[in-house]
């Protein structure tokens, strides 16, 4: 997850952090913050995020859910 989150965090620069299952390797819950001024420009940051951790073959996404304020 470590690789994972500096390469996203690298490559998108957005906040992002373990917030659940901190302590267990076979799962975790990630968070990720984006701040901009125009919902296109998040709605397509995310979607590549999300691309890029499908496509990552060490890692499974079971559920996914996306929340703007």
């Amino acid at each position: 997850m470590k690789s994972l989150k500096k390469r996203i965090q690298n490559k998108f620069n957005v906040s992002i952090a373990e917030v659940d299952y901190n302590e267990k390797w076979q799962r975790s819950i990630l968070g990720i913050s984006i701040v901009a001024n125009e919902r296109r420009f998040i709605d397509q940051a995310l979607s590549q995020i999300m691309n890029l951790v499908e496509n990552n073959n060490d890692v499974e996404i079971i559920d996914h859910s996306t929340e703007i304020i």
